[in-house]
């Protein structure tokens, strides 16, 4: 069939205009008149398939494994003149609670390096540190008159990094690969996933990474009229 397969239905209609799939019901009588309303769903469990791969640069020499879920809140520590207090703040945004385990310091710089620019502006002074790449992130927080805060809490900025996860024990190269948006969080030296695994993804498969020159944009209502998230104002 030429063109673009079409998504799978169920065709209930077999002859005409009577109803040749339905659930067997319990009396005879009613398997003979059939009052039952069928409804039929079809669905896919988020792989697709696809014909023009975005997600062509293999991070060489990095595996990972998905670890968590850990909180996602934070207690911060707030000053005012003399008094100090202890409050919960809200949790991280974008924050499914998982990130990419098992990295080890060599990996982690590799996977740095391979992850790159992340908002389309990979110039002088706009990327970072050695391995020339955003982290996908801020610190928020700040210093009011006579304030001072202790906590580096951070947040996804309005381009975090898109990557593709394949596993390593893939036999083919029909195996699907497993899509999120993960931002760096410096203070605990990690790769947060913004969207959670599936179900059937287990804390001992381990991924190959694989990453895009495509640009992820978070859509932000810009009441300051900056186009951007600028920190410490929306």
């Amino acid at each position: 069939n030429p063109g673009y397969l079409k998504p799978l239905f169920v065709d209930s209609y077999l002859d005409g205009h009577r109803e040749t799939v339905y659930p067997l019901l319990g009396t005879e009588e009613q398997q003979t008149n059939q009052v039952s309303t069928t409804s039929i769903n079809v669905y896919q469990k988020g792989v697709s398939g696809e014909f023009v791969d975005y997600f062509a640069a293999k991070c060489t020499g990095v595996e990972v494994s998905i670890s968590g879920a850990t909180s996602a809140y934070t207690t911060a520590t707030h000053s005012v003149a003399t008094s100090t207090s202890t409050f919960s703040l809200y949790s991280y945004e974008m924050n499914s609670g998982y990130y990419l385990g098992s990295l080890s310091s060599d990996e982690s710089a590799l996977l740095k390096k391979c992850l790159g620019d992340s908002d389309g502006n990979d110039s002088y002074g706009n990327n970072v540190e050695v391995y020339s790449w955003d982290y996908g992130s801020y610190k928020i927080g700040g210093q009011g008159v006579g304030e001072t805060y202790t906590y580096n809490l951070e947040t996804p900025s309005s381009h975090p990094h898109a990557i593709k996860l394949v596993s390593t024990d893939a036999a083919d190269d029909y195996t699907a690969g497993l899509y999120y948006l993960t931002w760096y969080q410096s203070t605990l030296d990690r790769f947060v996933l913004i969207n959670a695994p599936v179900t059937t993804t287990t804390a001992t498969a381990s991924y190959y990474v694989y990453a895009t020159d495509g640009v992820v944009e978070r859509v932000i209502v810009d009441t300051t009229g900056h186009g951007q998230i600028i920190r410490g104002q929306k």
